[in-house]
């Protein structure tokens, strides 16, 4: 789309202005980059600083620029000092870029597309090394409307007329009006008839532009009574019902008689609010030069600090809807009717630009050095050719902003008396906004304090053993930002703070306030750490507790000798702790650990009949084994080893096993016939029936005796 004379015009300026007053400043001892986060914001922007050499410390001061685009509106602005330690060749800064609803809403409009900033890196006096102009984009171009691009927005001053009428009803429709109170159907009207963008109304409300607004229509009575207007703006609570005395929050009521004691069926035309009659006021006829006659307005109310001095309602600029509702009053049937209703409304601007704020540049304020200027507007701001702004420390060049909020200026501080404050003195041509409305810049004081002071201040540290992970800067100059001191560490101690410059009482946290002055030197101060000592069992069972054992010290423990009771299968003895003991460095836990000898236990072999064999020592879980034993033969058996009882197992403790044996008898040669004892005890024996009678043994084959 091809962009207007205007949008190339302001931002050729911009861009020039930038160019010239960078090239101006730019050194080669630091190297400055960037990336982003997003292409969408809000984002953050990450700044990488290199520098040239690295073979010896330096410090340097980082800071951003306000020019167009505003610190904690369009960015958060970030200073700070920075030590590189010697080798280190490159550090970071991130700044956070704002995303456009973030803002005020006076900062987020404009006539071009693009908001500026500078990144920064100075010297430890504040002169700058090198720097980068930052464009932010996020920003609406007003120009612009319905896809169509203007010279500028004037086109939205002036009256627009609206036709308006209840949901389902034509605007040359007779509506019935009832006294059933202002919640019958109301007809509505929007800023968006105005503005056709949210941007122009946000923009038009923070630049203190009104809506002056005037109702019109035709009236006329269906019964004879009192007829009611009320005109609301973002609101329709609490305003039902009431005559314009209880106006509540509409913004504006009127109460009028359509033929003043009588009935009267003829259209008429009214226009509210009546601008000849005043507020909480009424007046017979005020509507003859609308050739009407016969009305007659009781009351009308304005809301306080609605009415206009022409009389007319005052909107805000900013509005999101407006309604108008009717009611009827009055001794029986009331009804009365009207058609033909517009909102008639016109953006009005009647004041001419304020200064919303006044960003100076964060610096070493000393002669040569450079400043920068921005003042924010309430409103988008004009002036001629390229304005001077003149304050007490010199005279600053325009730099860029026309046709933003913002007017940025930037130059070199040439005068100044030593601690004088800067003030903002004025500026060689007028502000004005689109309309032409003018303001002269007044003289203002800015809280930043001159200095002429030359000197860098040393810095002396004695860290006492201790060390710093990232090294405090050894010099300092008056204007250098506000810094803190990084704490050291030490090991097996605790830092409890600075002494030195800062006083005899430690402090963790020492900062050096720009604007400091002077030599300074820092002593750190350390306790040593001390810790516990715990000796358990191997179970976990407390033996001994030694609280503050210092850092570095041995442990030693002092109680009875750490026991574990036997089991079936072991026997134990201390051996000693799982970790070799060593100087205390933190807190510690020795357990007990104990040295395991495999029990044994005595095996007792017996006879049959309970005699003592042997004995034997069998470690727990072997099977123990013995010889067989052996049973000597009598004159009538002999005997086999048949086993032990009970079955040999594992040992797990004391046992006893004793032997069984199997019997076998010894077979005569030859029968004693003499036989007298009865009874018969049979036994089989080498396929014979061998038989017991009394003392005599008999055997007869194949059968059996009885």
């Amino acid at each position: 789309m091809r962009k207007s004379i205007l949008f190339y015009v302001t931002m050729l300026l911009m861009i020039s202005g930038i160019r010239q007053y960078s090239s101006a400043q730019t050194n080669t001892g630091y190297a400055v980059t960037y990336s982003y986060s997003s292409q969408k914001f809000p984002r953050t922007v990450t700044f990488k600083i290199d520098r040239g050499a690295t073979s010896h410390p330096d410090t340097i001061i980082y800071r951003t620029v306000s020019l167009t685009a505003i610190e904690g509106q369009h960015f958060d602005g970030v200073s700070g000092v920075i030590v590189f330690p010697t080798g280190t060749f490159s550090k970071t800064v991130d700044v956070n870029e704002r995303a456009l609803l973030d803002r005020d809403a006076a900062y987020r409009y404009h006539t071009g597309e693009s908001f500026f900033y500078r990144f920064e890196v100075l010297d430890i006096t504040g002169k700058c090394k090198n720097g980068k102009v930052m464009s932010i984009t996020s920003g609406i171009d007003l120009t612009k409307r319905d896809g169509k691009q203007y010279s500028d927005f004037t086109y939205f001053y002036g009256v627009q007329r609206k036709q308006i009428a209840p949901d389902g009803h034509q605007f040359a429709e007779d509506i019935i009006v009832t006294d059933k109170g202002y919640s019958q159907n109301y007809s509505s009207f929007g800023p968006y008839t105005m503005y056709g963008s949210y941007e122009h109304r946000e923009y038009f409300g923070a630049s203190k532009a009104e809506i002056l607004a005037t109702l019109e229509f035709q009236a006329k009575e269906t019964n004879d009574g009192y007829q009611h207007v009320q005109i609301l703006v973002d609101n329709l609570d609490d305003c039902d019902k009431g005559d314009p005395d209880a106006i509540n929050k509409a913004r504006y009521m009127a109460k009028f008689e359509h033929g003043s004691g009588e009935l009267n069926t003829e259209y008429a035309n009214y226009v509210f609010p009546v601008a000849s009659v005043g507020d909480n006021e009424g007046a017979e006829l005020p509507w003859t030069d609308l050739d009407n006659n016969v009305g007659k307005l009781t009351l009308q109310r304005f809301n306080t600090g609605c009415r206009a001095e022409d009389g007319r309602l005052i909107i805000p600029a900013n509005f999101k809807s407006g309604v108008v509702r009717y009611d009827a009053s009055g001794n029986g049937a009331d009804n009365w009717n009207v058609k033909k209703s517009y909102i008639n409304l016109e953006l009005v601007d009647r004041y001419a630009p304020e200064v919303l704020d006044i960003k100076v540049s964060q610096n070493a304020y000393r002669t040569g050095n450079e400043l920068y200027v921005s003042i924010a507007f309430n409103e988008m701001v004009y002036t001629d050719d390229k304005p001077v702004l003149y304050t007490s420390w010199g005279a600053l060049p325009y730099l860029m902003g026309k046709g933003t909020n913002v007017l940025a200026f930037g130059g070199k501080i040439t005068d100044g008396v030593a601690g004088s404050q800067l003030e903002i003195e004025s500026m060689s041509s007028p502000v004005r906004d689109i309309l032409g409305h003018e303001m002269t810049l007044t003289p203002r004081a800015i809280p930043y304090a001159y200095k002429t002071d030359n000197a860098n201040y040393t810095i002396s540290y004695d860290l006492n053993g201790g060390s710093v992970e990232t090294p405090n800067p050894t010099t300092y100059y008056g204007a250098t930002p506000t810094f803190a001191l990084n704490n050291p560490t030490k090991q097996g101690y605790t830092f409890i703070g600075w002494t030195g410059s800062n006083g005899e009482e430690p402090q963790t946290e020492v900062t050096i306030a720009q604007g400091s002055r002077g030599n300074r030197s820092y002593t750190a101060n350390w306790i040593m750490n001390t810790y516990t000592v715990t000796w358990q069992n191997e179970d976990g069972t407390i033996l001994e507790t030694d609280e503050d054992v210092t850092y570095g010290s041995r442990p030693s423990y002092n109680g009875e000798m750490p026991a574990k009771a036997a089991d079936a299968q072991y026997t134990y003895m201390f051996k000693g702790w799982d970790a070799e003991l060593a100087p205390v460095t933190s807190d510690v836990t020795y357990t007990a650990t104990y040295r395991a000898t495999l029990n044994t236990y005595t095996i007792s072999w017996l006879d049959d009949e309970d005699n003592l064999i042997d004995q034997t020592e069998v470690a727990y879980g072997v099977v123990p084994e013995h010889a067989d034993a052996v049973k000597a033969a009598t004159a009538q058996y002999t005997y086999t080893f048949a086993g032990w009882i009970p079955e040999i197992v594992a040992v797990t403790g004391d046992a006893t096993y004793k032997a069984t044996f199997d019997t076998t008898p010894i077979v005569p040669t030859t029968i004693d016939q003499s036989v007298v004892d009865t009874k018969v005890v049979k036994f089989f024996h080498n396929e014979h029936i061998l038989i017991l009678r009394g003392d005599k043994t008999y055997t007869v084959t194949g059968q059996e005796m009885r």
